[in-house]
């Protein structure tokens, strides 16, 4: 973001409700791992995540890289892929 430019937030997605769902159910991510794997899954860059949460982005880097420690994943889209292949195994959604 530069200069006046302000963050429109936009309605949450159901993949984003879904993503959520799955690692919740897997892992137990904290609360704020939980609002951090959201926004991700609606696109929004380090940055933005941390203005939305009133974060610096180096702890949305940090709670990232834990999210990745804890599903074996190295990035966004393996994070969102992971939580889509899942979303197909129904007795994990349930």
């Amino acid at each position: 973001m530069c200069g006046n430019t302000k963050l429109i937030r936009m309605p949450e997605s159901a993949l984003a409700r879904v993503i959520v769902a799955i690692i919740e159910k897997l892992l137990g991510v904290s609360t704020r791992e939980e609002g951090v794997v959201r926004l991700v899954a609606d696109g929004l860059s380090n940055r933005d995540i941390a203005h939305e949460l009133t974060l610096s982005e180096h702890t949305v880097k940090n709670y990232l890289f834990r999210i990745f420690d804890k599903l074996g994943v190295s990035s966004r889209v393996e994070l969102v892929l992971f939580a889509v292949s899942r979303a197909r195994q129904p007795s994990v959604v349930n």
